[in-house]
C-alpha cells in the first residue's frame, strides 16, 4: 500500500524532501512507518527526533494522519493515508 509523507520545516532539510511517498505492506502499522523512516531517510536526522524506542519519534514530533493526531505505534495504516510531520517549535 502507498502511504504519504509530508515533512515541515526542518524535517524536509533532514529528511531530504517535502513529500515522499512510500509503499509499505498490507496492514502496517503507524510504528512500521517510523521505523522504515529512521532505517531509510531519516539516517541524516538528529538523534533527538527520535524516542527510546528504536524507530518511534520523540515527543518533540507532531503527526497527524489524515487531518486527525497519532502517537500509538499500533495503529494501523490504510491505503492512500498522508501523514503530517512536524517539529515541534519554540520562538522568542
Amino acid at each position: 500500500m502507498k502511504v504519504f509523507v509530508d515533512f515541515f520545516s526542518v524535517l524536509s532539510d533532514w529528511f531530504g524532501q517535502d513529500t515522499i511517498v512510500i509503499e509499505l505492506p498490507t496492514r502496517a502499522t503507524y510504528g512500521d512507518l517510523q521505523d522504515h523512516l529512521r532505517r531509510g531517510q531519516g539516517s541524516a536526522a538528529p538523534d533527538q527526533i527520535w524516542g527510546g524506542a528504536k524507530g518511534c519519534f520523540s515527543d518533540r514530533i507532531l503527526a497527524t494522519r489524515n487531518g486527525r493526531p497519532i502517537k500509538d505505534r499500533g495503529a494501523m495504516l490504510q491505503d492512500n493515508d498522508r501523514v503530517k510531520l512536524w517539529p515541534m517549535m519554540a520562538g522568542g
